[in-house]
């Protein structure tokens, strides 16, 4: 009796082992099963040469319509378009609502989905301000892109390039590269700076500053002297501070103000002052 009684709770044990090992084997092939969809929903399809270009048509139509309003770049592998706009993104309805439009007509050219990624500055910006998909707001990370903003700020200051003469203190703060507002092919450098005016008359921060400085580029054969082209700056961008480019300023008064040039290469940009030739300042400005 004793040796059935044994046979038989041996025989319950093994049952229940061999049932306990084929769940166990169940639940890795659910959760391998899971971590294969969850890897596969998070993969996309690469936009196709002809979606990149109905994309990049969207796009260059805005820049033509909205006077370079946008300046976007597409990720084809990530399925992304990255944008910015030239003036402040607030994070209000209008705002959201503008590029929920832009999401959903993007989404629109194409067959598939298409991510939009909106950044303060393309090159600098780490933290993006909004992600939309197809027309749907995913992320909101406006708090945290204006702090990051502030830090860059604090930074520019720190290390901004001052160059004074008696006519005037230029204090560079911060060079960008941006889009003609007549043809995107046409690229301008924009040297934004705090001026003062430390002569004795009224007179504008461009005349001052070109009066000092010279801008010049080299091509494959020549070097260039670089013309201003405020009126290629779109009206967008900085309106405040491009306001004062040919306004006279009162001495002794200091005003944010954009100084622009219109490049002819890819090859950096020369700052030197006219007096010592370099001597008392230069500075060059590597063009991406």
């Amino acid at each position: 009796m004793k040796k059935k009684l044994l046979i038989l709770v041996l025989m319950m044990t093994m049952t229940l082992t061999a049932c306990g090992g084929k769940d166990k084997e169940e639940t890795k092939e659910s959760t391998k099963t899971t971590e294969s969809t969850e890897a596969t929903e998070e993969q996309v399809e690469p936009l196709t040469d002809e979606e990149v270009t109905k994309l990049e048509n969207y796009l260059n139509s805005l820049i033509e319509t909205e006077i370079g309003m946008y300046e976007s770049e597409i990720d084809k592998e990530n399925r992304i378009v990255t944008t910015r706009k030239h003036n402040r993104v607030k994070n209000d309805k209008e705002n959201i609502d503008e590029f929920t439009n832009l999401s959903k007509e993007l989404s629109s050219q194409l067959e598939g989905s298409v991510k939009l990624v909106v950044n303060y500055k393309k090159d600098e910006s780490k933290t993006p301000l909004f992600i939309f998909k197809d027309g749907k707001l995913l992320e909101n990370k406006i708090e945290l892109a204006e702090k990051e903003e502030k830090k860059q700020e604090k930074e520019k200051k720190k290390n901004a390039t001052v160059f004074e003469t008696d006519n005037g203190k230029y204090e560079m703060t911060d060079y960008e590269l941006i889009r003609s507002k007549y043809d995107k092919n046409v690229r301008v450098l924009v040297i934004t700076m705090n001026y003062t005016n430390k002569s004795d008359e009224a007179q504008s921060p461009w005349m001052s500053f070109v009066g000092d400085v010279s801008a010049t580029q080299e091509t494959d054969s020549t070097e260039e002297i670089l013309d201003g082209v405020i009126t290629l700056v779109p009206d967008s961008y900085k309106p405040e501070a491009a306001s004062y480019w040919d306004k006279k300023i009162k001495p002794g008064a200091t005003v944010e103000v954009i100084i622009p040039y219109e490049l002819v290469s890819t090859n950096p940009v020369e700052l030197v002052d006219f007096i010592t030739e370099g001597k008392k300042f230069s500075k060059t400005i590597n063009i991406k």
